[in-house]
This record gives C-alpha cells, sequence and structure tokens, in this order.
C-alpha cells in the first residue's frame, strides 16, 4: 500500500474466527479449499499464495 492509501491488496483471507473445518487440495489445478462454519469456501493458488476465487454453502430451503 501506498502512503496515501492507495494500491491496496488483501494479503490474508480466513474463516469467521480463523477455523477452517474442512480442506481438500486440488492437484491438477495447484489449488486448495477450505471451508468453515462461516459457510463460507475459499479456493487459494498454492503458487502465487493468494485466494482466487470465494463462495458461500447454501441451499433451497435456506431461501424460503
Amino acid at each position: 500500500m501506498n502512503a496515501d492509501g492507495s494500491d491496496r491488496q488483501l494479503i490474508n483471507v480466513s474463516h469467521h474466527d480463523g477455523e477452517s473445518w474442512g480442506l481438500e487440495v486440488i492437484q491438477e489445478k495447484g489449488t486448495f479449499l477450505t471451508c468453515g462454519d462461516d459457510n463460507m469456501i475459499y479456493e487459494f493458488s498454492i503458487k502465487d499464495k493468494k485466494m482466487v476465487r470465494e463462495g458461500k454453502v447454501w441451499t433451497f430451503d435456506m431461501m424460503g
């Protein structure tokens, strides 16, 4: 980050209270997935050491 606050970069992503309840390595893509009790799924690049995708776990019965 620059002194004026521009050029910010996300350097850390974690679950609600820092716990990860699930872990899956996807060797073909060079990534891994984590999930936690916050209903979030994160995919991280092993090589780049950064989050590449995120999503939320939900079901249709949660919509009503």
